[in-house]
């Protein structure tokens, strides 16, 4: 993806490390929160899916444990709440 910004500016927008990007892209950490998550893609002008969908990206089964770690410590109601989320999000990328 080429959205004309070097790693530090990149980096620097979404407040964290060059380093740290250099480990994200490199599959080379162990986690990337979301919130980081949601940052890499308003920087870099895409949808969360593209990230986690894209085949060069190793980062998702990351991403997918600690969501479910997260998940599983939420309660009921916190669940629906995510689930509600998740499909309005889901909504809006395919109109």
């Amino acid at each position: 993806m080429e959205v004309g910004l070097t790693q530090e500016q990149a980096s620097e927008k979404v407040g964290i490390t060059t380093k740290y990007w250099s480990n994200i892209e490199t599959n080379n950490t162990e986690s990337v929160g979301l919130q980081t998550l949601y940052a890499i893609a308003a920087v870099l002008d895409t949808s969360i899916n593209y990230l986690l969908s894209d085949s060069s990206n190793g980062n998702w089964n990351i991403i997918y444990d600690e969501f479910g770690n997260l998940f599983n410590k939420m309660t009921s109601k916190q669940r629906t709440l995510t689930m509600d989320i998740a499909k309005l999000i889901l909504e809006k990328e395919e109109n």
